[in-house]
């Protein structure tokens, strides 16, 4: 009987498929088995800065150059690569009508909700949503890119409503970024 407990007792220390640990035996041989813990990844938060360039509508049908710049934070909220930031930061339009060129700064504040994969060692692909909130008009946004080590290469889609939906601005942006 001791030989075939002895036996038992070695296939399943040296099983596979199986990654208990003997943590207590006493002398009538009752064993205590314990899985070991998985180990938990950790939650990495970032700060981001973006710049870029592009063209936006300018509410009438035309096509105006446009710059950007924002500041954000990414929180990653679990192992999936999913995470919750926030941005703010603003839009810069060159509106040219007939008379006179003027320039509109749109100011945005607001959550973002995004997924980062990696593709290979180094570089990740990061997908994102946001929505943004200022004084005269509200953004919404889709952006997509790459992340090599620390640096940032995308593209972003954004809207930029008036509070009585009468003005609406949208265009393509190029971004460059990093993160610290």
């Amino acid at each position: 009987m001791k030989k075939v407990i002895l036996l038992l007792l070695t296939i399943l220390s040296y099983s596979a498929c199986t990654q208990a640990q003997i943590i207590e035996t006493d002398s009538k041989m009752r064993t205590v088995i314990r899985e070991p813990e998985k180990p938990k990844s950790p939650r990495f938060t970032y700060f981001t800065a973006k710049v870029g360039g592009g063209a936006l509508t300018d509410g009438d049908g035309g096509i105006c150059p446009s710059a950007n710049i924002e500041l954000g934070v990414m929180r990653q909220l679990n192992d999936h690569g999913l995470y919750l930031g926030g941005e703010i930061g603003g839009t810069i339009i060159g509106i040219s009508n007939k008379t006179e060129n003027v320039d509109s700064f749109i100011f945005s504040l607001g959550p973002t909700l995004g997924i980062m994969k990696p593709i290979k060692e180094n570089l990740n692909f990061d997908g994102h949503i946001g929505i943004g909130w200022s004084p005269a008009y509200w953004t919404a946004e889709l952006g997509g890119g790459v992340w090599y080590k620390n640096y940032f290469a995308g593209i972003e889609i954004k809207e930029n409503l008036d509070v009585d939906y009468n003005f609406n601005v949208f265009g393509v942006l190029l971004n460059l970024g990093i993160r610290f």
